[in-house]
């Protein structure tokens, strides 16, 4: 046998050797679908040029967006940003820095009325706002930071129904 038969049949075994322990390499279409993560799995992971394996445990705890709404409950008067702003420099609220995004919700005030026995309810409109700022300490108390309009942007009004009242727990029907 000459030197490039030898060089041949030793790359040959090495392609066979590579073959038998690459094999069981799989596309990602051809994996099974997870139908959950456990923390204790990891995945892998290209840092700078370096392969490494980084635990879900990691990945999970870095997430955040653990959502939080804030309700201002019903109110009588004209709903503003300026009422909103007055209203949660009213109050203490601290946010984590887990909760994002954060919404306030504030209510008209529902009017339920008789006339000759027959009960009448003048619906309402929910406000929710977008509040923006983030972690911290916001209104009432040494080092918190003083609400403005800035921080507080209208995303939806929606007409209130019987039905959202009564299962409103802060709502009280007699």
């Amino acid at each position: 046998m000459n030197q490039i038969e030898a060089i041949l049949q030793k790359l040959a075994e090495l392609t066979k050797w590579m073959n038998s322990i690459t094999s069981n390499s799989k596309k990602i279409s051809e994996l099974p679908q997870q139908s959950e993560v456990l923390a204790s799995g990891k995945i892998a992971v290209d840092i700078a040029g370096e392969a490494k394996s980084l635990g879900f445990d990691k990945i999970i705890g870095l997430q955040n967006n653990i959502g939080r709404t804030i309700s201002l409950r019903y109110t009588s008067e004209d709903i503003t940003v300026a009422l909103i702003v007055n209203k949660m420099n009213a109050r203490t609220t601290i946010i984590s820095e887990k909760e994002t995004p954060v919404f306030i919700s504030i209510s008209d005030q529902p009017i339920l009325t008789e006339d000759n026995g027959f009960q009448s309810f003048q619906s309402s409109k929910k406000y929710t706002f977008l509040f923006k700022p983030g972690k911290g300490t916001y209104g009432l108390g040494l080092n918190s930071t003083i609400v403005t309009a800035s921080m507080i942007t209208m995303v939806s009004l929606l007409n209130l129904t019987t039905d959202d009242v009564a299962i409103d727990p802060n709502s009280s029907i007699q």
